[in-house]
């Protein structure tokens, strides 16, 4: 389910783009589900899973430094024993059910396909 917060998150609501996007999300879908069969295919997802894993790894180190402040509510809780092709799986079931988004900035599109599948808990 996209969520409210969800979409906020990844679409930046309220926050003025000052910075460009590297990657969007179509670019992102269409080198994840590239044709693994030639080395073009394979170089590009490769190049897939190292974006979402690099960009899980950012949001998290994000995250961790905030908590320190402790004025922070992690938004992000992978459970143990997901692995990199999980996270692809997850981004690009994403990217494919919500084309409507798709043109947007894909490091954000990662971290909301992610934190929909795996938000944090009240405690």
């Amino acid at each position: 389910m996209l969520t409210a917060a969800v979409l906020a998150a990844f679409l930046g609501a309220g926050q003025p783009q000052t910075v460009g996007n590297f990657l969007s999300g179509n670019s992102l879908l269409s080198s994840c589900e590239a044709n693994a069969s030639t080395d073009d295919g394979r170089a590009k997802i490769a190049s897939c899973m190292g974006y979402v894993v690099g960009v899980t790894d950012a949001h998290v180190t994000i995250e961790t430094i905030r908590l320190e402040s402790g004025t922070y509510r992690r938004t992000l809780c992978i459970p143990e024993g997901v692995d990199a092709v999980q996270l692809v799986d997850v981004t690009t079931g994403f990217l494919r059910g919500h084309p409507e988004v798709r043109h947007n900035g894909a490091s954000g599109l990662v971290i909301g396909a992610l934190i929909d599948a795996f938000p944090c808990r009240p405690s």
